[in-house]
């Protein structure tokens, strides 16, 4: 998945880069970062950071073994299966494979854990 970074989460000794997708293939479009408001970029930056690093979102042995977050979707809340304004994102692994997948919400007392949590640890 191509995209952009719009941000870097420094988690302990680490850097965690927040990038925007360019390109969904599941879903068969290509965002032109260039037209998003940048103000809307810094936003959803802002939310994944917060929910990254509270106490909601993931476990402490999913944050650790994060390598890159990636921003699928923009804010919205057309989602049937969640009406909160959120945002979807994939947490990878070093080896590009999916930790946990889920919403990052606009409200930050909306946030909930990840919709599916596919590793806890360095296990699979």
């Amino acid at each position: 998945m191509s995209g952009r970074v719009i941000r870097e989460i420094v988690h302990g000794a680490k850097k965690i880069p927040i990038i925007l997708a360019e390109e969904v293939r599941d879903k068969g479009f290509r965002r032109v970062i260039d037209a998003i408001d940048p103000a809307v970029v810094q936003q959803t930056g802002d939310n994944v950071e917060r929910a990254f690093k509270g106490p909601k979102m993931m476990t402490p042995s999913q944050k650790d073994i994060t390598d890159r977050i990636i921003v699928t979707s923009m804010p919205h809340s057309e989602s049937p299966n969640d009406l909160e304004d959120h945002s979807t994102i994939y947490v990878k692994d070093s080896a590009g494979r999916d930790i946990c997948v889920g919403h990052v919400t606009t409200d930050p007392t909306k946030q909930q854990v990840m919709l599916r949590k596919i590793k806890s640890g360095g296990g699979d």
